[in-house]
């Protein structure tokens, strides 16, 4: 069984997984955008971008996925390429 500390899930098994995530951004920003990482390595990375001529809440979301092998004990998260998003 896969366990998960501090947003870091940790694959117990060898194999074939197929990882994804999806963040629904809620703001003001016109980029918002997140990266899978896998043992602190980024592998993939999903961006949404929304221009509006004025300064407004814009709701976006954003997917991403694919197929990797992972050993056990790689360590597997999701992290904002921004500090300011929520």
């Amino acid at each position: 069984m896969e366990q998960v500390n501090d947003g870091v899930v940790t694959v117990s098994q060898p194999g074939i997984y197929f990882i994804y995530a999806q963040i629904n951004y809620v703001d003001s920003q016109d980029v918002n955008a997140f990266q899978i990482l896998v043992n602190d390595s980024e592998w993939l990375m999903c961006t949404t971008m929304t221009h509006t001529p004025g300064h407004t809440t814009k709701v976006n979301t954003c997917y991403t996925g694919g197929v990797r092998f992972l050993e056990a004990g790689d360590r597997v998260m999701v992290r904002n390429t921004d500090n300011d998003r929520y």
